[in-house]
């Protein structure tokens, strides 16, 4: 996953985007300055791509490993104020125990 998705993405525009920002004037937003790069758009689309690619990949691994949902979580509650009390447990996450007995059939050396 690293290697096949991460990386090409990075290699590509890591030293791209690092370039231009270094051209940046002082006093210039850091934040305006990168979206007025012209391949800012070709950028982000890009990582949606490979966020698409990484979020399949993810879902793929849950199911596979039978496990709850830790993409979608819902977003953090903001801290309790003080004296409200102790916080109260919503649920707990579990996960299955493995399957036991289950074999796999292995190959035999190519002679």
């Amino acid at each position: 996953m690293l290697l096949r998705v991460l990386r090409p993405l990075l290699a590509s525009w890591h030293p791209r985007l690092t370039a231009y920002e270094s051209q940046r004037p002082p006093g210039r937003d850091p934040v305006a300055h990168e979206r007025q790069w012209e391949h800012a758009e070709a950028l982000r689309a890009e990582i949606t791509a490979v966020r698409q690619t990484l979020v399949s990949l993810a879902r793929t691994l849950q199911e596979v490993a039978g496990v709850s949902d830790l993409i979608d979580l819902p977003a953090p509650r903001s801290p309790r104020s003080p004296g409200s009390g102790p916080p109260q447990v919503r649920g707990v996450l579990t996960v299955p125990e493995p399957k036991v007995g289950r074999r796999h059939r292995r190959l035999a050396p190519a002679a």
